[in-house]
């Protein structure tokens, strides 16, 4: 083949073969930029609603640290001799419910089948032509029997109110239900991250208040400690000065970094909606 010509048609099948692999890559290109785009919206509406769960976390919490900051910037030296020393509002009252029944049920059939046969026949010449048909009937009873069987009892909540702590008691004012019990009556307490959980000698159920915050919960389980460790002493309560001062510092530390960090997501989320 001519050298000119092989070098023409080099040239022709190169044009070709580009001219029907840009579009393609074009396509490509155009699909890549908007599944980037997609999935930059979904991770930015993501970050936006973590950040404001956040947000709004931070927010309840806040609610909490400042009722105890408001309820101990009245004390000075000492607690109160009578009345509430602490009312922390919105927490969840829990108490030990049976849960869900579970239902079994069990059975047996028991059948009989009766069938039949019915034909019809003719001869044709020498050969014989027959027609046959079978039908039956099926009857039976089924047995059956159901067990319930009662739940187990879980710690369900019932309500949402406020928490008091007294001098003489610790209780809970809801919409629905109340909850108290005094010092002297008092169980036990227990204090796991942002739960109270309170046995008393005049209920057979254990009750559990939760709050927005597990150093708001801890600093109510010390006040609990030391009220009802003196309420069972014979010696005079002689803490409250040291209580008062812990409580308060501790409490104030944590009031200011929240509402550092409240600012900072704020700040952030303007920044990404």
């Amino acid at each position: 083949m001519n050298p000119k010509v092989k070098l023409a048609l080099n040239i022709l099948a190169s044009a070709v073969s580009g001219g029907l692999y840009i579009p393609f890559w074009i396509g490509w290109v155009i699909y890549q930029s908007w599944h980037k785009s997609e999935v930059d919206k979904y991770q930015k509406s993501e970050l936006i609603k973590k950040t404001k769960s956040e947000i709004s976390e931070i927010e309840e919490s806040l609610v909490h640290h400042s009722a105890l900051d408001q309820w101990f910037a009245k004390l000075d030296k000492e607690l109160p001799r009578s009345g509430a020393i602490v009312k922390i509002p919105a927490v969840r009252l829990y108490e030990s419910r049976a849960g869900e029944s579970i239902t079994s049920t069990s059975g047996t059939l028991q059948a009989q089948t009766k069938t039949g046969t019915v034909g019809i026949g003719t001869k044709l010449g020498p050969i014989g032509v027959g027609v046959a048909a079978s039908q039956g009937e099926t009857r039976g009873t089924i047995n059956s029997s159901s067990v319930t069987r009662a739940g187990k009892d879980k710690m369900t909540k019932i309500d949402d109110g406020e928490l008091i702590l007294l001098v003489d008691s610790i209780a809970f004012a809801g919409s629905q239900f109340s909850r108290s019990v005094t010092f002297d009556l008092l169980l036990t307490w227990q204090v796991t991250q942002n739960e109270i959980l309170i046995s008393s000698k005049n209920s057979e159920k254990n009750w559990l208040v939760a709050l927005n915050s597990d150093s708001v919960a801890s600093s109510i389980g010390h006040i609990l400690d030391y009220l009802a460790n003196s309420a069972n002493s014979t010696t005079t309560r002689g803490g409250d000065l040291d209580l008062i001062g812990i409580v308060k510092s501790t409490n104030r530390k944590d009031l200011e970094l929240f509402r550092e960090e409240l600012a900072r997501k704020v700040e952030f989320l303007k920044e990404i909606d």
